[in-house]
């Protein structure tokens, strides 16, 4: 589906699906929301749904509960939410910004 063509109108040939917003940041961390379509954008898949006053928004699929966490935060259990390699980046990001 075209982003021109996208709509609020639920398609009756397709099972209603769900997700969870998953990401611990994220202000609407662990909320539902009814998926109206999961899209491949440039270079992330991105999940449309429809939020407060009928406003339909995106958000990286990878925040919600429609992919796999990742298996280094599973294995952390809580303790860490974010991988090494993460980390190191927003640390060259942050000394990047200093300069």
């Amino acid at each position: 589906m075209r982003w021109s063509q996208l709509s609020t109108a639920r398609r009756r040939d397709v099972a209603v699906e769900a997700f969870e917003v998953t990401h611990p940041f994220h202000p609407l961390y662990g909320r539902r929301f009814e998926l109206l379509e999961l899209h491949r954008g440039w270079e992330e898949e991105r999940v449309f749904f429809v939020h407060q006053g009928g406003q339909t928004r995106s958000m990286p699929a990878v925040w919600t509960s429609l992919q796999a966490r990742d298996p280094f935060v599973v294995s952390a259990g809580g303790r860490a939410f974010f991988r090494p390699a993460d980390l190191l980046a927003m640390v060259a990001l942050i000394e990047g910004l200093k300069r």
